[in-house]
């Protein structure tokens, strides 16, 4: 009995094998040349690896954001950002915007910053004026570094941040 059951173990582990390996593309299979870069098969939204992106910006938007003198009434104050670049070049001079939308995805008010170029690994904190002039239902920001896309980076899908005002 003892030998039967090893006798099985080694059988499902040898067909458990076989079975991984024959769902491998040819490529990918034990001793097997890799395809060249040309045929490699990427998923949606995955970018190939790209050495001359890690030497660029990377603008991103911390998950902080804060207002200062908020007031819902108005849907007015100031809107706090921190902007880092996470690249190993320093990037150009670009627009922070500010959009806040409605309960219905209207735009209610937006706003344009200028700053200027940041070092690799700085940070900047930015304040925008936020000034609806009148109440707004649920009131969302999206706050968006680059937002002209003027500067080139290594990862443009860092760029946005968005909060639900006066909660």
């Amino acid at each position: 009995m003892k030998a039967l059951t090893s006798s099985l173990k080694t059988l499902a582990v040898a067909l458990l094998a076989t079975a991984t390996i024959s769902a491998l593309p040819t490529w990918a299979k034990p001793n097997s040349a890799l395809p060249p870069s040309s045929t490699t098969q990427q998923g949606p939204g995955v970018q190939p690896f790209n050495p001359a992106l890690q030497k660029l910006p990377d603008l991103h938007l911390s998950n902080t954001l804060t207002v200062s003198n908020p007031n819902p009434a108005t849907c007015s104050g100031t809107v706090k950002v921190q902007v880092v670049n996470f690249g190993q070049k320093a990037s150009t001079p670009c627009t922070v915007n500010l959009t806040v939308y409605d309960a219905h995805a209207s735009v209610q008010y937006s706003k344009d910053v200028q700053i200027g170029a940041l070092q690799p690994q700085a940070t900047l904190w930015v304040d925008i004026p936020l000034n609806v002039g009148h109440a707004v239902d649920y009131p969302t920001c999206k706050v968006t570094v680059d937002s002209t896309n003027v500067v080139q980076e290594g990862n443009e899908g860092n760029n946005v941040l968005s909060k639900v005002l006066f909660q």
